[in-house]
């Protein structure tokens, strides 16, 4: 019984440790310390400006996608979500951002892993799940 019980005791351990997760060189979300956020450039002295920065960088794959029948042309909506990152250092505010096209509402024209800071700095999402 001893030796069931044991067996049990490990494979708990072990199944437990596979699904831990890994933050590395990134900073963990508040409410879900699997997924990430990770330090990509500076692309502005504040929040806008790192906007501002983020559109002219979407611009030629927006064109791309409006050639290819994938975007209206009709303008985007700038989707900004608020996220509590585990950021110790300051009290800085994150962002999601997310280019919606503002003629078919539930059409993404980014893949939705843009993070900006308002100190004018650029993350990208990950998983940090150790899979």
């Amino acid at each position: 019984m001893k030796q069931i019980a044991f067996l049990f005791l490990l494979a708990v351990i072990f199944f437990g440790c596979d699904r831990q997760c890994s933050c590395k060189g990134g900073y963990a979300l508040d409410n879900n310390p699997c997924d990430c956020v990770r330090f990509q450039s500076k692309i502005g002295n504040d929040f806008d400006s790192a906007l501002d920065s983020l559109e002219k960088y979407y611009e030629p794959e927006f064109k791309r996608k409006f050639e290819n029948g994938f975007y209206s042309g009709k303008g985007y909506l700038v989707e900004k979500e608020k996220i509590n990152v585990n950021f110790l250092e300051d009290t800085r505010e994150f962002f999601h951002i997310t280019f919606v096209d503002s003629a078919v509402i539930y059409r993404w024209l980014n893949m939705s892993y843009d993070i900006l800071d308002d100190k004018g700095n650029y993350y990208i999402s990950i998983n940090g799940r150790k899979d």
